[in-house]
């Protein structure tokens, strides 16, 4: 416990640190939230229903999803390339801890700060822009399987997210590969829209990767849609997932370390 409080005193004191990048971030999310809500309110002019939603439904899944993206996809990991190339990992290396128990400490307060301050954001834009959510019940059973579902999607991407850190083992080009999978991964899980608004075939194929997983699913689960069978299948899919990433993640890891070799220190 006294080493996740001075984590999370660490990662705090980085925020307010950066502050001026802290709050540019947080702004930019607020208005990528509004420019979401202002294109679907233009697409669901009127009370027509599209791709089999109404104008209520897409701004809740929209508000649900950006809540869920900013818990999943938020990581501290997007510096973990330029640790291994300067040679900084060594430092880590050196704690009393295990490498994998520090950073995932990290990676817990970094999420439960981005949640608090997204829900803020949420909170204001309710206040400011009244979207018509109303009608919306979540069942016991749907809560308990949404939260499997959001710890699964979590260590999902952070599996992922550490592999491509991991690329600085082996190259000192590692912002370019992961601004790249940002960019496609937002896309296809389901950040932007609800992915079954695809068309049939490719809506398919996204339920067999991963990437689908990690927001559409866990945002389907809350605002319905979906059967009780396909959450179960879903589920079991993301756990297969979530394991095999992990154990990759640490294969990459034990790999990486018989070729790192500290240059910088």
């Amino acid at each position: 416990m006294k080493v996740f409080v001075q984590l999370f005193k660490t990662e705090f004191y980085n925020y307010l640190a950066y502050r001026l990048n802290f709050i540019l971030w947080r702004v930019r999310n607020f208005l990528w939230l509004i420019f979401l809500y202002f294109f679907w309110k233009a697409v669901f002019s009127g009370d027509i229903k599209l791709f089999g939603y109404n104008k209520n439904e897409i701004f809740l899944y929209i508000l649900i999803a950006q809540v869920v993206s900013s818990f999943v996809l938020s990581t501290t990991t997007g510096n973990l390339g330029g640790l291994i190339n300067e040679g900084r990992l060594t430092y880590i290396l050196l704690l009393p801890f295990s490498f994998f128990k520090i950073i995932g400490g990290r990676e817990v307060v970094d999420k439960l700060l981005n949640l608090f301050f997204s829900l803020i954001e949420i909170t204001i834009f309710i206040v400011l822009f009244k979207p018509k959510l109303s009608g919306f019940f979540i069942p016991y059973e749907r809560l308990i399987l949404f939260f499997v579902a959001l710890f699964l999607a979590i260590s999902l991407y952070f599996s992922i997210s550490l592999i491509l850190g991991f690329i600085g083992f082996w190259s000192r080009e590692v912002w370019a590969p992961r601004f790249l999978f940002l960019v496609v991964i937002r896309l296809l899980a389901g950040d932007y829209f609800p992915l079954d608004i695809l068309p049939t075939g490719l809506y398919r194929a996204l339920k067999l990767l991963p990437f689908s997983y990690l927001v559409f699913f866990p945002v389907k689960i809350l605002v319905g849609g979906t059967s009780f069978a396909e959450v179960i299948q879903g589920i079991l899919l993301l756990s297969f997932w979530s394991i095999f990433f992990f154990f990759f993640a640490i294969w990459v890891w034990r790999k990486g370390l018989r070729v790192y070799t500290a240059q910088g220190v």
